[in-house]
């Protein structure tokens, strides 16, 4: 799946829906994990567009962020304006048998 249109100058926090047959899974970084994100591209050229392609070779980097439904607006009231990384995720720890690699 790809993510498009990341414009980093307008939002403190992302939030990355997974939809599949028979699930939906939520990924919450912050901005400064987007920005350092290392499959993050630009969209266009000389844009200020970035874009973020999961796939099944790289859905496994993002399990950090994995944020159960209940938990979303706790995580995100939690992760300051400042853009510090927000290391402490869900207690939960949202699991995810997709691609067996989870």
């Amino acid at each position: 799946m790809n993510f498009q249109q990341i414009k980093l100058g307008i939002a403190n926090v992302f939030i990355f829906v997974g939809v599949w047959v028979d699930k939906i899974i939520y990924w919450v970084l912050t901005n400064k994990e987007v920005k350092q994100c290392p499959i993050r591209s630009h969209q266009h050229r000389g844009g200020i567009e970035y874009q973020i392609g999961i796939t099944g070779k790289n859905i496994s980097d993002f399990q950090k962020f994995l944020v159960e439904p209940a938990e979303l607006v706790e995580i995100i009231s939690l992760i300051p304006e400042s853009n510090a990384t927000y290391l402490a995720r869900s207690a939960k720890n949202a699991k995810l048998d997709f691609y067996g690699k989870l």
